[in-house]
Protein backbone atom coordinates (compact mmCIF):
# COMPACT_ATOMS: atom_id res chain seq x y z
CA UNK A 1 0.00 0.00 0.00
CA UNK A 2 1.22 3.47 -0.91
CA UNK A 3 -0.09 6.66 0.68
CA UNK A 4 0.29 10.05 -0.99
CA UNK A 5 -0.94 13.15 0.88
CA UNK A 6 -1.51 15.90 -1.66
CA UNK A 7 -1.70 19.46 -0.30
CA UNK A 8 -4.40 21.72 -1.67
CA UNK A 9 -3.20 24.15 -4.34
CA UNK A 10 -6.13 26.56 -4.13
CA UNK A 11 -8.70 26.97 -1.35
CA UNK A 12 -11.32 29.74 -1.40
CA UNK A 13 -14.62 30.30 0.37
CA UNK A 14 -17.09 32.88 -0.91
CA UNK A 15 -20.51 34.12 0.17
CA UNK A 16 -23.53 34.67 -2.04
CA UNK A 17 -23.13 38.46 -1.77
CA UNK A 18 -19.69 38.21 -3.44
CA UNK A 19 -17.71 39.00 -0.31
CA UNK A 20 -14.91 36.52 0.27
CA UNK A 21 -14.75 34.97 3.72
CA UNK A 22 -11.05 34.33 3.34
CA UNK A 23 -9.04 36.06 6.05
CA UNK A 24 -5.83 34.10 5.85
CA UNK A 25 -6.72 31.24 8.18
CA UNK A 26 -10.44 30.46 7.82
CA UNK A 27 -12.54 28.69 5.20
CA UNK A 28 -16.29 28.97 5.78
CA UNK A 29 -18.97 26.54 4.63
CA UNK A 30 -22.74 26.62 5.15
CA UNK A 31 -25.13 29.34 6.28
CA UNK A 32 -23.98 31.96 8.74
CA UNK A 33 -24.28 35.73 9.22
CA UNK A 34 -27.38 35.39 6.99
CA UNK A 35 -25.17 34.44 4.04
CA UNK A 36 -24.56 31.15 2.25
CA UNK A 37 -20.88 30.22 2.02
CA UNK A 38 -19.47 27.82 -0.56
CA UNK A 39 -15.99 26.35 -0.51
CA UNK A 40 -13.78 25.75 -3.56
CA UNK A 41 -10.78 23.41 -3.46
CA UNK A 42 -8.32 22.54 -6.22
CA UNK A 43 -5.72 19.77 -6.13
CA UNK A 44 -3.06 19.39 -8.81
CA UNK A 45 -3.09 15.62 -9.32
CA UNK A 46 0.16 15.75 -11.28
CA UNK A 47 1.96 16.47 -8.02
CA UNK A 48 0.73 13.20 -6.55
CA UNK A 49 0.95 11.04 -9.65
CA UNK A 50 2.32 7.57 -9.05
CA UNK A 51 2.93 4.59 -11.27
CA UNK A 52 1.37 1.46 -9.77
CA UNK A 53 0.69 -2.08 -10.79
CA UNK A 54 -2.86 -1.55 -9.52
CA UNK A 55 -5.41 1.21 -9.74
CA UNK A 56 -6.13 3.90 -7.19
CA UNK A 57 -7.88 2.27 -4.23
CA UNK A 58 -9.25 5.28 -2.38
CA UNK A 59 -9.14 9.08 -2.28
CA UNK A 60 -10.13 10.92 0.89
CA UNK A 61 -10.50 14.67 1.34
CA UNK A 62 -9.51 15.79 4.84
CA UNK A 63 -10.45 19.20 6.31
CA UNK A 64 -9.64 20.31 9.87
CA UNK A 65 -12.21 22.33 11.82
CA UNK A 66 -11.60 25.65 13.55
CA UNK A 67 -13.77 27.32 16.19
CA UNK A 68 -15.84 30.16 14.79
CA UNK A 69 -14.50 33.53 15.94
CA UNK A 70 -17.97 35.09 15.84
CA UNK A 71 -21.49 33.85 16.51
CA UNK A 72 -23.75 33.45 13.52
CA UNK A 73 -26.69 35.85 13.70
CA UNK A 74 -29.05 33.62 11.74
CA UNK A 75 -31.71 31.40 13.25
CA UNK A 76 -30.34 28.05 14.43
CA UNK A 77 -30.95 25.02 12.22
CA UNK A 78 -31.24 21.30 12.88
CA UNK A 79 -30.16 20.58 9.31
CA UNK A 80 -26.72 18.99 9.11
CA UNK A 81 -26.31 18.10 5.44
CA UNK A 82 -23.62 19.32 3.05
CA UNK A 83 -22.79 18.45 -0.54
CA UNK A 84 -19.56 18.07 -2.51
CA UNK A 85 -19.44 18.22 -6.33
CA UNK A 86 -16.81 18.19 -9.09
CA UNK A 87 -16.81 21.49 -10.93
CA UNK A 88 -17.53 21.60 -14.66
CA UNK A 89 -16.72 25.33 -14.83
CA UNK A 90 -13.82 27.28 -13.41
CA UNK A 91 -14.54 28.87 -10.05
CA UNK A 92 -14.76 32.65 -9.64
CA UNK A 93 -14.96 34.17 -6.16
CA UNK A 94 -17.35 36.78 -7.61
CA UNK A 95 -19.73 34.10 -8.85
CA UNK A 96 -22.86 36.05 -7.84
CA UNK A 97 -22.07 38.57 -10.61
CA UNK A 98 -22.13 35.81 -13.22
CA UNK A 99 -23.77 32.46 -13.84
CA UNK A 100 -23.17 30.00 -11.03
CA UNK A 101 -20.44 27.50 -11.96
CA UNK A 102 -21.84 24.23 -13.26
CA UNK A 103 -21.24 21.07 -11.25
CA UNK A 104 -21.72 17.37 -12.01
CA UNK A 105 -24.66 16.52 -9.74
CA UNK A 106 -24.51 12.87 -10.79
CA UNK A 107 -21.31 12.61 -8.74
CA UNK A 108 -22.71 14.36 -5.67
CA UNK A 109 -21.19 13.28 -2.36
CA UNK A 110 -23.31 14.06 0.71
CA UNK A 111 -21.75 14.33 4.14
CA UNK A 112 -22.65 15.48 7.64
CA UNK A 113 -20.80 17.33 10.35
CA UNK A 114 -19.85 15.05 13.22
CA UNK A 115 -19.56 17.53 16.07
CA UNK A 116 -17.45 15.09 18.10
CA UNK A 117 -14.64 15.02 15.54
CA UNK A 118 -12.15 17.83 14.94
CA UNK A 119 -11.99 17.11 11.23
CA UNK A 120 -14.17 16.20 8.25
CA UNK A 121 -13.20 13.24 6.06
CA UNK A 122 -14.98 12.73 2.72
CA UNK A 123 -14.53 9.81 0.33
CA UNK A 124 -14.19 11.22 -3.21
CA UNK A 125 -12.67 8.15 -4.87
CA UNK A 126 -15.10 8.12 -7.82
CA UNK A 127 -14.44 11.79 -8.57
CA UNK A 128 -10.66 11.44 -8.48
CA UNK A 129 -10.81 8.33 -10.69
CA UNK A 130 -12.92 10.30 -13.19
CA UNK A 131 -10.25 13.02 -13.21
CA UNK A 132 -7.47 10.49 -13.74
CA UNK A 133 -9.25 8.73 -16.62
CA UNK A 134 -10.18 12.05 -18.22
CA UNK A 135 -13.93 11.48 -17.96
CA UNK A 136 -14.12 14.85 -16.19
CA UNK A 137 -11.65 17.71 -16.51
CA UNK A 138 -10.17 18.57 -13.14
CA UNK A 139 -11.51 22.04 -12.38
CA UNK A 140 -11.68 21.45 -8.67
CA UNK A 141 -14.37 20.76 -6.09
CA UNK A 142 -17.29 22.80 -4.81
CA UNK A 143 -18.66 22.21 -1.30
CA UNK A 144 -22.01 23.75 -0.32
CA UNK A 145 -24.51 23.58 2.48
CA UNK A 146 -27.82 21.85 1.74
CA UNK A 147 -30.61 24.27 2.59
CA UNK A 148 -29.86 26.06 5.86
CA UNK A 149 -26.94 23.89 7.00
CA UNK A 150 -25.15 25.69 9.86
CA UNK A 151 -21.86 27.46 9.33
CA UNK A 152 -18.60 25.57 9.74
CA UNK A 153 -15.03 26.89 9.75
CA UNK A 154 -12.01 24.99 8.44
CA UNK A 155 -8.29 25.72 8.48
CA UNK A 156 -7.09 27.21 5.19
CA UNK A 157 -3.99 26.52 3.12
CA UNK A 158 -2.28 29.42 4.93
CA UNK A 159 -3.00 28.14 8.43
CA UNK A 160 0.30 28.21 10.39
CA UNK A 161 -0.05 24.61 11.60
CA UNK A 162 0.78 22.86 8.33
CA UNK A 163 -0.63 19.55 9.49
CA UNK A 164 -4.09 21.16 9.63
CA UNK A 165 -4.05 22.47 6.07
CA UNK A 166 -6.50 20.75 3.67
CA UNK A 167 -5.13 17.68 1.91
CA UNK A 168 -6.18 14.83 -0.32
CA UNK A 169 -5.04 11.37 0.73
CA UNK A 170 -4.50 9.03 -2.23
CA UNK A 171 -4.26 5.34 -1.37
CA UNK A 172 -2.76 2.93 -3.90
CA UNK A 173 -2.51 -0.83 -3.57
CA UNK A 174 0.59 -2.54 -4.95
CA UNK A 175 4.15 -1.56 -5.75
CA UNK A 176 4.28 2.13 -6.54
CA UNK A 177 6.91 4.51 -7.70
CA UNK A 178 6.60 8.27 -7.45
CA UNK A 179 7.11 10.01 -10.79
CA UNK A 180 9.96 12.14 -9.43
CA UNK A 181 11.90 8.97 -8.64
CA UNK A 182 11.74 7.99 -12.30
CA UNK A 183 12.88 11.44 -13.37
CA UNK A 184 15.83 11.31 -10.97
CA UNK A 185 16.72 7.81 -12.15
CA UNK A 186 16.67 8.95 -15.79
CA UNK A 187 18.90 11.95 -15.00
CA UNK A 188 21.38 9.74 -13.17
CA UNK A 189 21.47 7.29 -16.08
CA UNK A 190 22.11 10.10 -18.57
CA UNK A 191 24.84 11.59 -16.37
CA UNK A 192 26.43 8.15 -16.02
CA UNK A 193 26.46 7.62 -19.78
CA UNK A 194 27.95 11.06 -20.33
CA UNK A 195 30.70 10.38 -17.79
CA UNK A 196 31.53 7.05 -19.45
CA UNK A 197 31.68 8.74 -22.85
CA UNK A 198 33.92 11.50 -21.44
CA UNK A 199 36.33 8.95 -19.93
CA UNK A 200 36.53 7.05 -23.22
CA UNK A 201 37.30 10.30 -25.07
CA UNK A 202 40.05 11.09 -22.56
CA UNK A 203 41.56 7.64 -23.05
CA UNK A 204 41.53 8.07 -26.83
CA UNK A 205 43.17 11.51 -26.56
CA UNK A 206 45.85 10.09 -24.26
Amino acid sequence: MKLVDLKVKDAISASNDCSSSYNGYNLLLGRGFCQDYALHLFFDLRMGQVYCSMQLEQAKLVLFKKPLNSISHCAPSDNNAYGLYPLLDFFNVYMCNFCAPAVDKSMEVLFENNSYLGYTEIDITDIVKAWITGDIENKGLLLMGIGDSPLMSYASSDFPVKGMQPFLRLIYDGECEHHSFKCIQSIVEVQSRNEESFLKDQQVMA
